[in-house]
């Protein structure tokens, strides 16, 4: 239900703007880097396992487009990948190991 008044709420917005307001294109370029702290898991008997122990940093990549109307309002959307650089000895013998992620969300 809030999402939908949201919605409802930007179109609005949009609505009133005036035809002659200027419109604009907006692209963003991002990249990071990471470093591991806290715990990546905890074992069966309840021992945690630091994310230090098996990461030594991660990297992410992340752009960001959207449009802005008349310079005051901008509406957008944004997708992020990150990769991660496991340690040595990380992953078992006979196993393929990596660690990424990605996101997506929407901006206003």
């Amino acid at each position: 239900m809030n999402t939908l008044r949201a919605l409802i709420a930007a179109a609005s917005l949009l609505l009133a703007t005036s035809a002659s307001a200027q419109v604009g294109f907006t692209f963003a370029g991002r990249l990071g880097v990471s470093i591991p702290y806290g715990d990546a898991y905890r074992t069966a008997t309840g021992a945690a396992v630091a994310e230090a122990g098996n990461t030594t940093a991660s990297m992410p990549f992340q752009l960001d487009v959207g449009v802005r109307l008349a310079q005051r309002y901008f509406v957008g959307a944004y997708g992020q990948y990150r990769y991660g650089l496991l340690k040595s000895g990380a992953c078992p013998s006979g196993l393929s190991c990596s660690e990424t992620g990605a996101r997506a969300g929407a901006e206003c």
